[in-house]
């Protein structure tokens, strides 16, 4: 249902939200490491005002203007309308995580900075809070509100966790988390990887070929078998796994090998 927000009764813009409230942080079909890079809307604004388009003619003449705009949730929307009108009052202290990753995502877009100055309010809301397990949606919107607030601490508890508990390249889904974060993080996932993975297929080859000292047929045999079935667990191939890793956990990978050792 359509509803009318008044932030400011005199001012000379309307914003007409389409598809609002879509879909918001779904997986995407996408390079790893890679987002979106939109237009700078301020810039995008100020071409529909002041550079000759037809809104920029309709302003001229009316000395007024309705703007559409896409797929904003109504409520981040308003929160970040109402930081910039100096609405202070309206602006809620407790939100959870879902919103505030809605809320950070139109102030990233639109570059509204002020919002920054209720990093520490918000922050206090959801100090406390049960943080999901594992890599996942959720997971993804904690990695991202930690991020454009500045959390640090949450921030790398949460990317921690899509390190060690992602099966493949870890993804933005459609947030505007930059490319050279997710980069880092897929890279350190690797080189995680890479040396449990040395570990245990050296092993293996040491017990295939017979080149560790200290241990008899019937030992090396059974200590290949349990290997290999620590492995069929984890879902690890016995042929050796190559970077960039699909289908394989770190904790999964370095569990059997705890496990095994």
């Amino acid at each position: 249902m359509a509803a009318d927000h008044v932030l400011d009764p005199r001012g000379e813009v309307i914003l007409v939200v389409c598809n609002p409230n879509a879909p918001f942080a779904q997986p995407l079909d996408e390079q790893p490491g890679s987002s979106k890079t939109p237009t700078p809307p301020a810039e995008i604004f100020d071409k529909m005002l002041y550079g000759g388009w037809k809104e920029g003619k309709e302003f001229n003449e009316k000395g007024a203007i309705e703007l559409q705009i896409d797929n904003w949730d109504i409520d981040a929307l308003l929160v970040v309308l109402n930081i910039l009108h100096s609405r202070l009052d309206q602006v809620p202290h407790r939100l959870k995580f879902e919103q505030l990753a809605k809320i950070a995502v139109v102030a990233d877009y639109y570059d509204c900075q002020s919002v920054a100055f209720f990093s520490r309010i918000w922050f206090n809301g959801v100090q406390y809070a049960n943080l999901p397990a594992g890599y996942s949606r959720d997971q993804l919107i904690v990695l991202w509100v930690s991020f454009y607030f500045c959390w640090q601490q949450k921030f790398r508890k949460a990317a921690l966790q899509c390190i060690r508990c992602s099966p493949g390249a870890i993804s933005s889904f459609g947030l505007p988390i930059p490319k050279r974060v997710l980069d880092a993080m897929n890279e350190r996932r690797c080189v995680a990887l890479d040396e449990v993975i040395s570990m245990i297929y050296g092993i293996r080859d040491g017990l295939f070929e017979h080149s560790i000292s200290g241990a008899d047929f019937g030992c090396r045999t059974l200590a290949l078998g349990v290997l290999i079935q620590y492995l069929h667990k984890a879902g690890i191939p016995l042929t050796q796994p190559r970077s960039p890793y699909i289908e394989i956990k770190y904790i999964e990978l370095g569990s059997a090998y705890h496990n095994w050792t």
